[in-house]
């Protein structure tokens, strides 16, 4: 697999996530650190209300996608 073809994978999981999210009210954020070494580089927080309720703990975004979807899954679900 390319780069460009890894990159389009990763884009179309998160914009399905993002709506995900969405549909469910939460909104999906993602970290802007730009440096592969700051903590927070390519982490992703959940809001809802302008509030984090998922990924912010300590200096926040500590979740990844899949992360974040497992817990979009649960509260589906019911267990969040």
């Amino acid at each position: 697999m390319t780069e460009a073809n890894f990159d389009r994978l990763e884009r179309n999981a998160e914009q399905r996530v993002r709506r995900q999210a969405r549909d469910l009210g939460f909104t999906l954020i993602k970290s802007k650190a730009r440096n592969p070494l700051d903590v927070t580089y390519g982490g992703f927080m959940l809001a809802m209300d302008g509030v984090s309720v998922a990924g912010g703990e300590g200096p926040g975004f500590m979740f990844d996608l899949d992360d974040i979807a497992d817990y979009l899954d649960h509260y589906e679900d019911g267990a969040a």
